[in-house]
């Protein structure tokens, strides 16, 4: 019996997951309808076949970084970090560091003035990484959820749809 009502919960949190990335998808349709992300036509599809899902691919990324993540807000900082560091990383070397000064102060305004300056080496760290191991992967991250998980984090991810090159 244990067996079974282990299953159902499995199914209740993926349904839950895919209903999650479901209201990202509109979420990120609507500020394409209302020009927050300028003239672009673009079609969400919710876990495309033949590509690996970015929410897999950014706990990957984060991998070495995720023990800092204790509390939801500490993870959810985490997931911000490396979500800078990474649409940064692929945006030409010219643009990147605009884009991480444009996008850090939102996180790190509410940190003491001590760890703001540890975040960008951490993000800088963070984007070698992303060149290093992961630099084939050319999928901007559009939007994100983290939600609390029994005792875990459950980490949703809307991401641009950019064949790699």
């Amino acid at each position: 019996m244990a067996s079974k009502s282990k299953g159902f919960k499995e199914l209740v949190q993926e349904k839950k997951a895919l209903q999650t990335k479901r209201q990202l998808a509109q979420k990120f349709m609507r500020k394409v309808e209302e020009g927050e992300y300028g003239d672009i036509d673009a079609e969400v599809i919710v876990e495309p076949e033949g590509y690996e899902k970015m929410s897999d691919v950014l706990l990957q990324f984060l991998k070495p970084y995720l023990n800092a993540g204790k509390t939801l807000k500490e993870y959810k900082s985490l997931v911000m970090l490396g979500i800078i560091a990474w649409n940064a990383s692929i945006m030409p070397p010219e643009k990147q560091e605009e884009a991480v000064s444009i996008q850090l102060p939102k996180i790190v305004a509410k940190m003491p003035k001590n760890i703001r300056s540890d975040m960008t080496s951490v993000i800088n760290e963070l984007m070698e990484r992303k060149q290093k191991h992961f630099n084939e992967i050319k999928r901007l991250i559009l939007e994100y959820t983290v939600e609390q998980q029994g005792e875990g984090f459950n980490l949703s991810v809307v991401s641009s749809l950019i064949k790699n090159s």
